[in-house]
């Protein structure tokens, strides 16, 4: 965690928990990539017919191990951890490892920019950027975000596909997954840096590991994204 810990200030009362609160304070020792839950199903017929099934979103997932900590860090962690892991609190969170493009893990090139969906093409599966610096590079695998709706829903969708960006700052046709939901507009701000989800805790997932009095094991979980409205 960050140093110095504030753990006498109270935290936000409404949900989702900010980054500054939770997420950005994290050290991570493993983990995987995000990867999307599967919300499908198949079937094959006698006569090898593929028959398929849809029954709700896909959602991020992924799990998380921590760095081991100063045993007072470890203790307001674990204090934040029994709040969010009762199912009813959430908080924003950014995919471990990728919290920027990979051609600009640092973000200084799109510092000072604010890049904006440009146009849906037909299909719910693509969109353009504009706002980008000129020449600005996506790769297949960067992670953008950005809200939906009113009051706002949390969307992160990873690129299938990238590009360069033109002199004007307009991407090319970026594919996308999971697919858009209904509700996406055109002029709506785009985060490449710090792209998050609204997360909670898997019920079941906390696990504590053993410590000493000067330092502990970093605690685990696994994080699920929600779509629900912002102010829920």
């Amino acid at each position: 965690m960050r140093r110095p810990v504030s753990p006498a200030l109270p935290l936000t009362t409404s949900a989702p928990l900010p980054l500054s609160e939770f997420w950005s304070d994290l050290r991570f020792a493993g983990g995987e990539p995000p990867e999307l839950s599967e919300t499908s199903a198949q079937n094959q017929t006698a006569g090898g017919e593929v028959i398929g099934a849809s029954w709700g979103a896909r959602l991020w997932r992924f799990p998380v191990a921590l760095a081991a900590m100063a045993a007072d860090d470890l203790d307001v962690l674990a204090g934040r951890l029994s709040l969010l892991a009762d199912g009813g609190r959430t908080f924003l969170a950014v995919p471990p490892y990728r919290a920027a493009p990979i051609a600009d893990p640092d973000g200084r090139f799109i510092a000072g920019s604010s890049p904006q969906i440009a146009t849906l093409p037909s299909g719910g599966t693509s969109l353009t950027l504009s706002g980008l610096p000129a020449g600005y590079q996506l790769t297949a695998g960067d992670f953008l975000s950005f809200e939906r709706s009113v009051p706002a829903r949390y969307e992160l969708h990873r690129l299938v596909t990238g590009g360069t960006a033109n002199t004007a700052g307009f991407s090319p046709v970026l594919q996308v997954v999971p697919a858009l939901r209904p509700g996406v507009t055109v002029g709506t701000a785009v985060k490449l840096v710090n792209p998050v989800m609204r997360g909670r805790i898997v019920p079941g997932s906390l696990r504590m590991a053993a410590r000493d009095l000067a330092i502990g094991a970093g605690p685990s979980f696994e994080v699920i994204q929600t779509l629900q409205k912002a102010e829920s």
